[in-house]
C-alpha cells in the first residue's frame, strides 16, 4: 500500500487533497506531504481529530472508517513518530524524513534508455533543478566512452562512466552502461572509486562508483546495471566482491541502479540477492513498483538508516520511474567553515597602475650591477624577490568565504512547470484511480512536454547568441555548457615525500621550488655540455694539428727520397 493510500484510509480524502493542493509542483505524495507539514502554522490539526474510540486498528497500521466517518489522529509538526493508543494497543507511524538541505545529500537514479535521445537531457535538467538532486545516477545511457563526455547536464559534472564497446550486431550502439553526475559545487568533494576489472562484466555487472567526503562523513555511491537476461549467479558474485572491498566502518554506502530482479514478484533470484544484502547488513529502500507492476530498480543502503527510505518519482522519462533518497550527513562545524575561506587577489585598474608605478620607481641600474656580481641562482632569487615584493604591494591578498548560490536554469518557464504539474496529476489518476482512459492523453501530453522543453532550451541558446554583444565569447560559453567543459574550482592534490599536499599556498611553493631547481639543473647541465663541447673542440683541433704535422713529415720524407734518387743518377 502506498503512502497516499495509507493516508487516505487513515486521515480521509480531504486531507490528501489539501496536501496536493498546497504543493502542486511536487513529483510525489511524500514530498508534497513533507512540504505541507512544514507549512502548518499550528502544531496540531485539531479540525481533523476525533476521539480514539472511533478508530479501529489493523496489523497493517491502517485505519478504517467507523460509523461512516474517517478520523485523523493527532500528529506533530516536527515529524517525530506519532503514537496512537487504542485499548492499550500501541501503534507507531514511521516518521517522515526531516532533513535540512545542509544535513543531507539527495541521490537520484533513472534508467534513461539513451541519454542522447532528444529531450532526455533537458528533462534531467528540469528534474534536477526542481528536486535539487546532488547526484544523478543513470543506467542504460547507451553511449560510447568518447560520446558521454560530450553530453553535459547543466549545473552537473560527470564523475565517471561505464560504457560498453559497440558491436556490429547492435548497429554500433553501445547499449547498457552506467554514469554518475554530481552538482558542480560539490565536484571537489567527490573522487572516483576504482573498481577492479575482474569484478566488471558487460551486461552482467556494469558498475561505477564515487566517494563523497564532507568533513568526517564519507559516502560511497555506486551505480549498477544488470541486463535482464544475464546470469544472476555471476552478478551476485561480483556484488559480493565489490561489497567485500568497499564496505568500511564509518563510511556509508549507497548502491542504486536497474538490477532487473523483481522485489515485488519475489522469485528465487530476489531471495538470493536479499541473502547477500543481509550478510552485509544492507537492504533495499525502494518499496513501490518502478516499471509497470514490477520493482526492478533499487536503492540499497545500510539497515541502520532506519528513518531513510527511497521515493519513486512520477515523472516517467522512460518505461522506468526514477527514484531518489536523502542520506543524512553531518553539518560542518565552525572550524570547518573557517577553513573553507578562500584567499584571493583583486586585479583592477588601480592595482595595475600601482604595479607600474612601483616598477618605474625602482633603481634597476643598481639591481643589474648587483646581479652581475652574483651567480645564476642568487641572481634569479634577487630578481624574483624584488618582483614578489612589488606584486604583493600592488595586488594584496584578501580572504573571502565562497558563497555557492543555486544557479537557476533560465529556459525553464512557467509553461514548462505547469505542463509538468498536469502530467503528474494525470499520472496519479491513472495509477491510483485506475482511469485507464487517460493513458492516451497522458502519452500525447508527455510528448508535447518533451518537445516544449527541447524547443525552449534551443530557443534560449539561439536568442542568447543573437542578442549578445560579444558573440564569440557567448558561443564558447554555450559550447562549454553543452559539453560539460565549464570552469570548475580545481581540486589539485600532489603526493610529495609520502605526504598529500592540498593547500594552494603549499602547492604554489612546491611548484616554484621545482621549477627553480629544474632551471638551475638545466643551467648546470648547459655549462657541463658547454665544457664538454669545448673539450671536444680542443681535442679535434689537436687531432687536426697532429694530422697536419704527419702530412708535413711525409711530404719532407718524400722530397728527401726524391733528392737521393737524383744524386744517385
Amino acid at each position: 500500500m502506498t503512502t497516499e493510500e495509507l493516508y487516505t484510509l487513515q486521515y480521509g480524502q480531504e486531507l490528501v487533497n489539501n496536501v496536493w493542493n498546497s504543493n502542486k509542483e511536487a513529483c510525489n505524495f511524500e514530498y508534497a506531504l513533507e512540504k505541507y507539514m512544514n507549512n502548518q502554522k499550528t502544531p496540531h490539526l485539531n479540525e481533523h481529530i476525533e476521539t480514539n474510540n472511533n478508530i479501529t486498528h489493523h496489523p497493517n497500521n491502517t485505519t478504517h472508517p467507523v460509523n461512516g466517518k474517517h478520523s485523523t489522529p493527532e500528529y506533530k509538526e516536527n515529524h517525530e513518530d506519532t503514537t496512537i493508543t487504542q485499548n492499550q494497543t500501541k501503534i507507531t507511524r514511521p516518521c517522515m524524513n526531516n532533513l535540512q538541505e545542509s544535513d543531507k545529500i539527495r541521490i537520484f537514479h533513472q534508467n534513461i534508455q539513451s541519454l542522447s535521445k532528444e529531450g532526455k537531457i533537458p528533462k534531467l535538467e528540469l528534474s534536477g533543478n526542481q528536486q535539487n538532486f546532488d547526484f544523478i545516477c543513470l543506467t542504460e545511457h547507451w553511449q560510447k566512452k568518447e560520446n558521454i563526455d560530450k553530453l553535459a547536464i547543466e549545473n552537473y559534472s560527470l564523475i565517471d562512466s561505464y560504457c560498453r564497446i559497440p558491436k556490429k550486431q547492435t548497429n554500433n550502439i553501445a547499449y547498457g552502461g552506467a554514469a554518475i553526475y554530481c552538482k558542480n559545487e560539490i565536484r571537489n568533494k567527490c573522487s572516483v572509486i576504482q573498481i577492479e576489472k575482474e569484478i566488471l562484466h558487460p551486461k552482467t555487472f556494469e558498475c561505477i562508483g564515487t566517494k563523497f567526503t564532507s568533513g568526517k562523513d564519507k559516502v560511497n555511491i555506486f551505480c549498477v546495471y544488470k541486463n535482464p537476461t544475464s546470469s544472476t549467479k555471476t552478478f551476485l558474485k561480483s556484488l559480493c566482491a565489490l561489497l567485500e572491498k568497499q564496505t568500511h566502518q564509518n563510511q556509508k554506502i549507497v548502491i542504486c541502479g536497474d538490477i532487473n530482479i523483481d522485489f515485488i514478484g519475489k522469485e528465487d533470484d530476489y531471495y538470493q540477492l536479499t541473502d547477500v544484502l543481509e550478510s552485509y547488513s544492507l537492504e533495499n529502500k525502494v518499496t513501490e513498483s518502478t516499471r509497470r507492476s514490477s520493482g526492478l530498480d533499487y536503492i540499497i543502503t545500510s539497515k541502520e538508516e532506519r528513518n531513510t527510505y527511497a521515493k519513486v518519482t512520477e515523472d516517467q522519462m522512460t518505461d522506468h520511474h526514477g527514484q531518489y533518497i536523502d542520506i543524512a550527513i553531518k553539518k560542518p562545524n565552525r572550524t570547518q567553515r573557517i577553513q573553507e575561506k578562500k584567499t584571493i587577489r583583486i586585479y583592477k585598474e588601480e592595482n595595475h597602475n600601482k604595479m607600474t608605478e612601483l616598477l618605474y620607481q625602482h633603481n634597476w641600474k643598481d639591481t643589474i650591477t648587483q646581479i652581475e656580481k652574483e651567480d645564476t641562482e642568487t641572481a634569479t632569487k634577487t630578481f624574483v624577490t624584488i618582483l614578489l615584493e612589488y606584486f604583493n604591494k600592488a595586488y594584496p591578498t584578501k580572504k573571502i568565504t565562497p558563497k555557492h548560490k543555486k544557479k537557476n536554469i533560465e529556459w525553464i518557464t512557467d509553461e514548462i512547470i505547469q505542463q509538468g504539474i498536469e502530467l503528474r496529476e494525470i499520472h496519479r489518476a491513472i495509477k491510483y484511480d485506475n482511469e485507464t482512459q487517460l493513458e492516451e492523453i497522458y502519452k500525447d501530453l508527455k510528448q508535447k512536454h518533451y518537445k516544449t522543453i527541447t524547443t525552449r532550451k534551443r530557443e534560449y541558446i539561439q536568442t542568447k547568441l543573437k542578442n549578445s554583444k560579444n558573440k564569440n565569447k557567448n558561443m564558447w560559453e554555450s559550447f562549454h555548457s553543452l559539453t560539460g567543459k565549464n570552469k570548475l574550482e580545481p581540486d589539485i592534490i600532489i603526493k610529495h615525500e609520502n605526504e598529500l599536499i592540498r593547500h594552494p599556498k603549499k602547492l604554489t611553493e612546491l611548484f616554484a621550488e621545482y621549477f627553480i631547481q629544474s632551471t638551475i639543473e638545466k643551467i648546470e647541465q648547459s655549462w657541463i655540455h658547454k665544457k664538454e663541447y669545448e673539450t671536444q673542440q680542443l681535442q679535434q683541433q689537436q687531432q687536426q694539428q697532429q694530422q697536419r704535422q704527419q702530412q708535413q713529415l711525409q711530404q719532407q720524407q718524400q722530397q728527401q727520397q726524391q733528392q737521393q734518387q737524383q744524386q744517385q743518377r
